[in-house]
């Protein structure tokens, strides 16, 4: 009795833990693919950015907006994408007298849907945003998924 039931929890276990394998990169890019297309009607100014192709040389600039605080009125934040693949984030605190600045490198990933920031020193990805448009890139979590909340994570592309 006792080991049927520890043969049980061994073969569920183990088929929970193929369920939750992570789809392999071939299968996600062909999903990606298969997205359907626009309407025809639809316009280049409502494009996705699934349709628009970014990188790093055409995709540089500079990107700014107030995000979220927990114990503050909000971060001023400017992001700074060099076209060598370099960029600069500067944070100001509102309220405070504190700031920080962050450099590394980025990457536009996952289909031109995404803004990937490695922070120098660092083995792991400091930040990633979703690109929304070319002009507007919105912070995703750490996980690198869409924040669920109503506040404000943009930032929009300052004018040259």
């Amino acid at each position: 009795m006792r080991l049927s039931f520890s043969l049980l929890l061994v073969t569920c276990t183990a088929l929970l833990l193929t369920a939750c394998a992570p789809t392999p990169k071939a299968e996600q890019e062909a999903l990606a693919t298969t997205e359907p297309a626009l309407a025809p009607a639809a316009s280049a100014a409502t494009a996705t950015p699934a349709q628009e192709t970014f990188g790093v040389g055409n995709f540089a600039g500079v990107f700014n907006g107030t995000l979220p605080c927990a114990d503050c009125p909000g971060i001023d934040t400017t992001l700074t994408l060099k076209a060598d693949g370099s960029y600069l984030l500067h944070s100001v605190y509102q309220d405070r007298n504190s700031s920080f600045d962050e450099h590394g490198v980025w990457q536009v990933e996952q289909s031109d849907r995404s803004v990937r920031l490695q922070q120098e020193g660092k083995d792991t990805t400091s930040s990633a945003y979703q690109i929304l448009s070319k002009d507007e890139i919105k912070m995703l979590d750490s996980e690198g998924k869409p924040i669920d909340t109503p506040l404000n994570y943009s930032l929009h592309r300052k004018p040259a």
